[in-house]
């Protein structure tokens, strides 16, 4: 059971079949809004279970019970006994991931003696294949896994219920025991590729795997190899230019380009094992860049801009883009005013794949999962002081109109109507975007252009918002309209301080 994805369907299952008619059924999986009284109490007795077992399994795998162990009461022990283990460490460990500190871990102490005492004068064949301290490492990375899941994706729907799913296994893959037995020091080989639209959560999607890694405890100093939450290094493409861009992933010589005064290592080479390098919007990366990467990815070696010699990347390249880059790279260049993006790339960035969903199909199957998000965002937004006076008014002000509003914006633009309630107390009449108003697809705007009622400006800006949108980024809609990024910010921002006023 503890090698199953404790995020999907088939974990409530499998909790079902142990507990019989003890069981507590639950209307949503594994999250932490509904029903948490009921699997509270389904893994207290699984856990009681596991231990009672391995107790009574004990005189049978040391030898005090002459009729000897068989391979399955070894297997059956060893088991137990790691997941008794497991749950006895998780206050503890939950505190460190609270309040982490690089000096000499405490809790490992009463580990280790809880591993001694489970492991010691055991038949060799119930001990683990690995010591205390790769457990303990290995046990770190699952409570840090659950928080951080936990923490960057909210909602109680099955939508979002398979989005953690899918986040977890990007982390540990779809068989933990495997993971354990052989992909702890592989996984990072599996790049990570996010897809969704814009305003899904891509990034926290993305910081959720990325401050997940395995990081190993060095029992001698007692302390862990590094920090976890240091080892996250986003780069947003879109907003930065190609040089920046190269310098910043790669590194660079002194003296190699005007304004290098100094060497720079850059995130491929300060990216420790259990790092991520994430590219945010990986769909506008330059094809020259888009090749050195791909080196990365096949080799793991880059060169530093200047450099001769090259330099060896050791963490995990994960991408994010709402671009459908894997459907729209045919050969030859693209005609849409984005750079054209190599298959061989996509494919590479490919390894594992995590769609994020709009947040149209979250509301669609859970009605509730938008007053979480509004309240969620309330805190973030306002503080946690204000964030519920604040999350009452807004959930008052959009509760008769967005039953069947498509949230083209998705969070994003939940997130701005919060802003726009906290400011302004109430939510203008005009404060969605015409789709709420409008059925069928029309556009208010274009029909004031067929009535010819606009200036050119205003069709302008209406069409540089709307290009925007579409692209969801000022370089990618620069690169659209063949217009300087600045002009696209400032039209953009003209208009949306129109709709606010």
């Amino acid at each position: 059971m503890a090698a199953h994805n404790p995020f999907s369907e088939s974990w409530t299952a499998l909790e079902a079949k142990a507990l019989g008619a003890g069981f507590r059924p639950r209307s949503r999986p594994w999250n932490l809004l509904q029903d948490a009284d009921a699997r509270r109490d389904n893994l207290n007795d699984i856990e009681a279970i596991a231990a009672d077992t391995s107790a009574r399994l004990r005189p049978v795998v040391s030898g005090e019970r002459g009729d000897g162990a068989s391979d399955e009461d070894c297997a059956l022990y060893r088991e137990l006994s790691l997941f008794d283990i497991y749950t006895r460490s998780i206050p503890p460990l939950d505190a460190l991931v609270q309040d982490f500190s690089p000096k000499r871990v405490q809790a490992y102490a009463p580990f280790r003696a809880a591993w001694v005492a489970a492991f010691n004068d055991v038949d060799v064949r119930a001990r683990p294949a690995f010591d205390a301290a790769h457990a303990f490492a290995g046990f770190f990375q699952i409570r840090r896994a659950f928080t951080h899941i936990f923490r960057f994706i909210i909602g109680s729907s099955r939508v979002t219920a398979a989005l953690r799913a899918s986040v977890w296994e990007a982390i540990f893959s779809a068989d933990a025991a495997r993971y354990r037995r052989a992909l702890v020091d592989r996984m990072r080989d599996v790049s990570v590729l996010i897809l969704g639209p814009t305003g899904t959560g891509k990034e926290l999607v993305a910081r959720a795997i990325g401050r997940s890694g395995f990081v190993p405890f060095v029992e001698e100093r007692g302390c862990f190899a590094g920090d976890p939450d240091d080892a996250f290094f986003p780069v947003h493409l879109a907003a930065t230019s190609s040089t920046l861009i190269e310098s910043a992933l790669f590194g660079h010589k002194k003296g190699s380009f005007t304004g290098a005064t100094s060497d720079r290592a850059g995130l491929f080479a300060g990216c420790p094992a259990w790092g991520t390098v994430f590219l945010d919007e990986v769909g506008e990366l330059e094809p020259s860049l888009q090749t050195k990467l791909l080196r990365v990815l096949e080799s793991r070696e880059f060169t530093p801009v200047g450099a001769d010699g090259h330099t060896r990347f050791v963490g995990r390249i994960m991408a994010a883009t709402h671009r459908a880059i894997g459907a729209s790279a045919p050969e030859g260049d693209v005609d849409d005013g984005t750079p054209h993006f190599r298959q061989d790339l996509y494919y590479r960035l490919a390894g594992v794949v995590v769609r994020t969903p709009s947040l149209a199909a979250r509301v669609q199957d859970d009605p509730q999962e938008l007053v979480d998000l509004v309240r969620f965002v309330s805190n973030v937004v306002a503080g946690n002081d204000e964030g519920a006076g604040v999350a009452n008014d807004v959930i008052a002000a959009i509760s008769d109109r967005a039953a069947d509003y498509p949230w083209p914006g998705n969070v994003r633009e939940l997130t701005q109507v919060v802003r726009t309630v906290l400011v302004h107390g109430v939510l203008p009449a005009d404060a969605f975007l015409p789709a709420v108003r409008h059925k069928n697809d029309r556009v208010p705007w274009l029909d004031d252009v067929r009535a010819g009622i606009l200036s050119v400006d205003d069709v302008v800006g209406h069409y540089v918002g709307h290009v925007y949108d579409a692209v969801g980024s000022y370089d990618g809609a620069a690169r659209r309209l063949g217009i300087d990024r600045r002009t696209v910010k400032a039209r953009v921002q003209a208009r949306l301080g129109s709709v606010s006023e």
